[in-house]
């Protein structure tokens, strides 16, 4: 899509979506009244939260005019997104989920990396931190593609190097081609506008964590359930990999990738493009590991479909070497292991950024 340049200071609206967050919605709001930037609205829209979320939400509001609460009948994250998007009158909008915090420059950079138009989508790094609010690990660990994605991401089956709801900011040119987002279709906003978005525009980056995105016991519920439950877009570890949570990003995934081709196929904006979401090498590898850990897939199967998968991973132009030469381990001993193995097999190399990692993990 063609960009225009935006104003000197154009308005930013901070978009988040917030379920039974009590504890830490307030803190949310605070971390954007902060900003470094102050020409913001921080518009909150509250899911049909049945805790005191919403009196929290009405206190930051009468502290500061830039609040704006939405209260709506429980729909979901995708629901809450498109009435919080619905609600925005900014340039450029962020996303936030109600558990995680702006660090104080993070929209100075965002209108640094979008107001001339040269872009219509950013991303950043984030910084994990636990309940206590200690640092644990950087996402994502695979360096960012930055310009123009549109054909590689087509090729792909809609596979990047994207960040959870937190680290996305993008103009609003852009978004009014996105929204509102079929929220009937599919569970969360942020995995198809990771997707869609990449199609409509180009991509700026930074390396810099400008979000803490906060893992924490309640981490299941809520907007933030977007980014915890979709590991295979931060590229963090395998932890929790039952068959349960497999099975959960394999549907998400699949509704997500259908929901973006109706989209493609009926957008002016994509005439000509064809969006396939079964050339995506993440879905490819978690029905493997469906079929690994269901022990209902005989050998002969196993090692045949490991024999392709590798051989994908192998021509795939988005993992590094080193991470290719940890997953042709990981995937070729998988099969040949007792079924009551793999699971623990799977979880410890699966995210891993590389054949050394992988190997000093199994010796500790």
């Amino acid at each position: 899509m063609a960009l225009a340049a935006l104003p000197d200071r154009p308005l930013v609206s901070v978009l988040v979506c917030n379920y039974n967050y009590e504890r830490y919605v307030g803190a949310a709001i605070r971390s954007v009244l902060d900003q470094t930037y102050t020409n913001v609205e921080v518009v909150v829209c509250d899911d049909g939260s049945t805790d005191r979320s919403r009196e929290v939400i009405s206190a930051e509001a009468s502290r500061d005019e830039r609040v704006k609460p939405v209260f709506q009948e429980n729909k979901g994250h995708a629901g809450a997104l498109n009435a919080a998007f619905a609600a925005s009158v900014g340039d450029i909008c962020c996303l936030l989920d109600s558990d995680d915090l702006f660090v104080p420059h993070k929209l100075s950079i965002v209108v640094e990396h979008l107001r001339d138009g040269s872009a219509g989508m950013f991303i950043h790094r984030m910084d994990v931190i636990d309940p206590s609010g200690r640092h644990t690990q950087t996402i994502p660990l695979a360096p960012f593609e930055r310009g123009w994605l549109g054909e590689k991401i087509l090729r792909r089956g809609g596979r990047w190097t994207a960040v959870p709801t937190s680290g996305i900011s993008f103009v609003r040119t852009v978004a009014e081609e996105a929204f509102p987002t079929p929220a009937e279709r599919i569970p969360f906003a942020d995995p198809y506008l990771n997707v869609l978005l990449p199609l409509l525009t180009t991509v700026a980056a930074s390396d810099l964590s400008l979000t803490l995105f906060r893992r924490h016991e309640d981490s299941s519920l809520g907007g933030a359930a977007a980014g915890r439950r979709m590991r295979w877009i931060a590229g963090r570890g395998g932890e929790n990999l039952t068959q349960k949570a497999v099975a959960k990003t394999i549907e998400t995934m699949t509704k997500v990738s259908d929901a973006v081709a109706l989209k493609v196929g009926s957008s002016p904006q994509l005439t000509g493009a064809r969006f396939e979401g079964q050339r995506n090498l993440n879905l490819a590898e978690y029905s493997y590991f469906a079929h690994l850990l269901s022990g209902e897939v005989g050998r002969a199967a196993l090692v045949a479909e490991s024999r392709e998968l590798r051989r994908r991973v192998a021509t795939d132009d988005l993992y590094g070497a080193r991470k290719k030469q940890a997953a042709r381990v990981l995937y070729g001993v998988a099969p040949y292991l007792p079924v009551r193995f793999r699971t623990g097999w799977i979880s410890l190399g699966f995210g891993l950024s590389s054949f050394k990692e992988f190997f000093r993990k199994i010796l500790h």
